[in-house]
């Protein structure tokens, strides 16, 4: 019997919303067929990868929300939030993103994993998990990047208040 794209994407929808109505079922099958599916994983591995491929090439927006709201804990909106505010510029050195090989990068905080704004590769890689380190203190750059710092703890600060 040959379905229809609909009908495939209705009987997905149906068992996701099965299995999460009933998890207990299924972490028990899964429990109890373990081996089984294992198997099949392996079996069936090269197909899955080229499905997932295709999804990926098929979705890329999908899967850069994904991404950002996996590393960064925003989403796309906040992302093109934030561009717009900084003018699609670097917070740091303020290089516009049409000048730069990479685009723009998402700043965050090592230690807390705060998404604090948007850099370009060599602005973010000075400014590294060690923080200031690879600015050189006579640089002008060393001022903004300790400027761009300071705006976003009083960002933070005002969110708290």
């Amino acid at each position: 019997m040959i379905k229809t794209k609909e009908q495939k994407e209705a009987k997905r929808l149906y068992l996701k919303q099965w299995h999460e109505d009933h998890p207990e079922y299924s972490k028990q099958y899964r429990l109890d067929h373990k081996a089984e599916i294992k198997q099949y994983l392996l079996d069936h591995r090269a197909e899955r990868n080229e499905c997932i491929k295709q999804w990926y090439a098929a979705n890329p927006d999908k899967v850069r929300n994904i991404l950002l709201k996996h590393r960064y804990g925003i989403d796309i909106a906040a992302y093109n939030d934030m561009f717009i505010q900084q003018d699609g510029c670097c917070g740091i050195c303020g290089t516009h993103v049409s000048k730069l090989n990479g685009g723009l990068v998402c700043d965050h905080d090592h230690e807390t994993g705060r998404f604090r704004g948007l850099l370009c590769t060599a602005c973010n890689v000075k400014l590294g998990a060690s923080g200031l380190g690879k600015f050189k203190e006579t640089d002008d750059l060393y001022c903004k990047a300790i400027d761009y710092l300071n705006r976003q703890i009083s960002v933070e600060q005002l969110k708290a208040v």
